[in-house]
């Protein structure tokens, strides 16, 4: 999904468009949100959700019941710390927390170990406040476990690829010094059969340059 993030900035824009400032019920959920700007985030795959600076759940569209096996509207109004991920207060990281006090966009990636999934969470501020004045952010969150999987894979590959660079490199190395170490073998066995045919049997130091020739034969073989 590469138009994602573009997809998700135009929805930010289109909502200054579609919607009246937010109006919430006693129970904290949006009661005057445009069903035009519903109508397009429920198009979208991935989920998408409406919270406040408390982190209470103002909107959600259709994809949060795939997500989370919940229908959309009855989430509206709840803790989403609470709701999406069980816990009491907002996990250490949490782009909502962040985003708050930075000001600004905050997109991460995240992995689930419930669903063993790697997920892209986004907050995005609006410049919308709930009627009691609370910050509006606008929240997605969409699966890349696939693109996850196909990055690894690819380092993977790459990696793989260097080792057998390398291994390719030391190949090529240890051939040019088996070649000139089998050179200098050469000159040392003329040069030591050589000798020996000037050399008398007899002679102790003949049996000296016997043993050397032998040797080089040896280290020769070594090389092969």
């Amino acid at each position: 999904m590469e138009n994602e993030p573009n997809t998700k900035y135009w929805l930010i824009n289109e909502s200054a468009r579609l919607r009246q400032p937010i109006a919430k019920d006693e129970q904290g959920a949006a009661t005057n949100l445009d069903l035009g700007i519903q109508q397009v985030l429920d198009a979208l795959p991935f989920y998408v959700i409406l919270v406040d600076a408390d982190h209470r759940i103002l909107l959600a569209n259709k994809a949060v019941r795939q997500h989370l096996g919940v229908d959309p509207q009855q989430i509206v109004g709840e803790y989403c710390p609470k709701m999406v991920h069980g816990l009491d207060r907002p996990f250490p990281g949490c782009p909502l927390e962040e985003s708050g006090e930075k000001g600004h966009a905050v997109e991460k990636e995240l992995f689930d170990p419930k669903s063993k999934r790697w997920m892209q969470s986004a907050i995005y501020p609006t410049r919308y406040e709930t009627k009691d004045g609370r910050a509006v952010f606008f929240h997605t969150v969409y699966d890349i476990t696939e693109r996850k999987q196909a990055e690894e894979e690819k380092e993977k590959v790459q990696t793989q690829l260097l080792q057998a660079q390398k291994m390719e490199a030391i190949g090529k190395l240890a051939g040019g010094i088996a070649h000139d170490f089998n050179n200098l073998l050469a000159v040392i066995q003329g040069n030591t059969e050589l000798s020996m045919m000037r050399t008398d049997e007899g002679d102790p130091l003949y049996k000296n340059l016997k043993e050397i020739y032998r040797t080089s034969l040896r280290a020769a073989d070594l090389t092969r």
